[in-house]
């Protein structure tokens, strides 16, 4: 949790905003679509084309395959590594990495327009500290989800809604955003997930500095019932597993070490676990 958003949990925050804007380091470009790291994912080759692939996990080589990696070169087109006929091409493995000089390879990097799959991240169980009106906050959420936009291999955008949100200091209160105003749930503004390496990913806002606003409610609140404070910053993610490997999910946690974020002006850190997939349940690999 790619999954491509509190990226990303409370922000992704702030979660995959998972998946993996964010690293403008790391943006591939027009020319070089899979320039590592960026997100790979394994597909059919398209209609007419070979791929090195025999199967979806693209694993197992074959001068007459059916599947290739892919990486989206733009929200609306994917660049797919693709067998060639002829042996003066630019690539000389599966993943059109590994420019060959003399242009003596077999592969070469084609752009398609198809759009590229969403990287879906689910969230676990997250939770953000820090002060509020004065008083300490945490507030914990026991799920959520965000369904990203691949841009390039290496950034996604979108939202993330985290569920089962409580607020457990201040006590009495009911939290949600500001903007969504439903107890319980806490949804982002538009996040960007960018890779900075192969194992780590950076969530900031699309705009501004803003993850979210959250908003404190209840008659029994401690604090001002309709206090709000805004999360702002950006927040660091690392890769669990092996990510180079090609699998259908791997995990990610957001630590509060790599937090960079503020609740109400004040420090606030941010921890949680994720699970980032890509949507039809494709085999993906981030190198």
């Amino acid at each position: 949790m790619s999954k491509l958003g509190f990226i990303s949990r409370l922000a992704m925050l702030c979660s995959l905003a998972v998946l993996a804007s964010a690293v403008s380091i790391a943006s591939a470009s027009a020319a070089e679509p899979f320039k590592s790291p960026a997100l790979k994912v394994c597909q059919s080759a398209p209609a007419g084309y070979t791929g090195l692939y025999t199967s979806g996990t693209c694993e197992t080589n074959s001068a007459t395959g059916t599947f290739a990696w892919s990486t989206a070169a733009s929200a609306t087109t994917t660049a797919f590594c693709l067998l060639s006929a002829t042996a003066n091409q630019l690539y000389t493995e599966g993943l059109c990495q590994t420019d060959s000089s003399g242009k003596t390879g077999k592969l070469l990097a084609e752009t398609f327009s198809k759009t590229p799959p969403k990287l879906v991240a689910t969230i676990d169980a997250s939770t953000l500290k820090g002060k509020v009106a004065g008083a300490e906050a945490e507030i914990v959420c026991t799920g959520g989800k965000a369904t990203d936009t691949a841009e390039t291999g290496s950034l996604s955008s979108g939202p993330i809604l985290y569920t089962g949100c409580t607020s457990k200091k201040p006590s009495g209160c009911e939290i949600s955003s500001a903007s969504l105003k439903k107890p319980g749930e806490i949804k982002t503004e538009g996040l960007m997930a960018t890779l900075s390496s192969a194992t780590l990913i950076n969530f900031t806002p699309e705009t501004g500095k803003k993850f979210v606003e959250l908003e404190f409610t209840g008659s029994s609140c401690t604090i001002t019932s309709g206090t709000t404070a805004e999360v702002e910053g950006k927040q660091m993610c690392t890769f669990l597993s092996n990510v180079e490997a090609s699998a259908t999910d791997h995990n990610f946690l957001c630590k509060t070490t790599e937090s960079g974020l503020e609740l109400g002006k004040k420090t606030a850190t941010y921890e949680g676990l994720n699970l980032l997939g890509v949507e039809g349940g494709l085999n993906f690999a981030i190198k």
